[in-house]
Order: structure tokens, then C-alpha cells, then sequence
């Protein structure tokens, strides 16, 4: 599970970067942002000033200064991971889906809506890559059989290609809401 949510938050801050360096311009830094080592937090990430992974601590800087004067708008949280070790942390002020101002911490639930679909599908397909399923028509309960005597035999058919159908379906309809 761990190893899913690493591949995961590499994927989003490798396309969160491409965007900063494609929409970046050439613009002082004010000075009131200073890049800091993010909090060791017991059973998390170890944590690493940036040069420790070769990254531009500048360019970081850049990048949370910018969206904190609100260049790139609606980021709750900027998280990167390099070498396996937290090297940034940064959470933002802003609206939390059209509800009230809010400045998130590390303890709030970000709602990520279609991203969430998008990838569990992509590791739905490097797991079928890797032998770990065997294809999307594969059930659900043999992976979760913690699950198998509440979901009952209606639950037994429940495969892979259902699963992301039920997200999509979640979001889409706002069942949870």
C-alpha cells in the first residue's frame, strides 16, 4: 500500500513540476517564503534539505512562492519525495471546494476527485504488468478476504473493472455527499 501512494505522489509532483516549468516566468522571489526541511514525523518519510536529492532549492522556492501569491490557484498541498526521503512540505491557504476559506495542514482530507480514477486505473495496470493481478475480469474479494463475509456472495463478483466503475460512479453522482 505504501509503495502505491509513493508511486502515486511521485507521479503528481513530476506533473506538478512540468507545469511550474512550463508556466514559470521570470519574476523576483519575494522574500517572505524560506525553504525549510520538512518535520520528521515518527513512522513517516525520513526527511532531507533538497540539495541532500539534487534539487534546486530555487526553483522550489520559486515554486511555493508563486502559488502562495496566487499564481497557480487551488493547490492545497505540495508534497515531494526524491530518493525516498520528504524533502518539501508546504500547504497553502485557499477554498476547499467551493466551501470557506481554508488554510490546510497535513491533517486535512484533500478531495481529489477524477485524479483518484485515473490513478487506480494506471496501478490497476502496472499490477496486471507485474503478474500481481491477473487482469481487470480478476476478484475483488481474493485480494481483501478481510471483506469476503460482509460483501456476501453478491460481493464474491465483484472484479477489478467493477471497482473503477464504482469510482467513477462516486464521483460522478456524488454518492457520498
Amino acid at each position: 500500500m505504501k509503495s502505491q501512494f509513493k508511486i502515486i505522489l511521485i507521479v503528481v509532483v513530476i506533473l506538478f513540476l512540468t507545469a511550474c516549468t512550463m508556466f514559470c516566468g521570470k519574476k523576483e522571489i519575494p522574500a517572505s517564503y524560506q525553504y525549510r526541511i520538512p518535520d520528521q514525523i515518527s513512522g513517516d518519510w525520513q526527511t532531507a534539505h533538497v540539495a541532500e536529492v539534487n534539487l534546486d532549492e530555487k526553483l522550489l522556492v520559486k515554486m511555493v512562492q508563486r502559488i502562495r501569491n496566487e499564481k497557480y490557484k487551488d493547490i492545497h498541498s505540495v508534497l515531494i519525495v526524491k530518493n525516498n526521503k520528504l524533502v518539501l512540505e508546504e500547504y497553502f491557504t485557499g477554498n476547499d471546494y467551493g466551501r470557506m476559506e481554508t488554510t490546510f495542514t497535513r491533517d486535512d482530507l484533500h478531495g481529489v476527485m477524477s485524479v483518484t480514477k485515473s490513478f487506480t486505473s494506471t496501478l490497476i495496470g502496472i499490477a496486471i504488468d507485474k503478474g500481481m493481478i491477473k487482469g481487470v475480469d480478476e476478484d475483488l474479494v481474493s485480494f481483501f478476504p478481510e471483506y469476503k463475509q460482509l460483501l456476501g456472495e453478491e460481493g464474491k463478483k465483484i472484479n477489478w473493472r467493477d471497482g473503477v466503475h464504482a469510482l467513477w460512479c462516486i464521483f460522478k453522482y456524488n454518492i457520498l455527499k
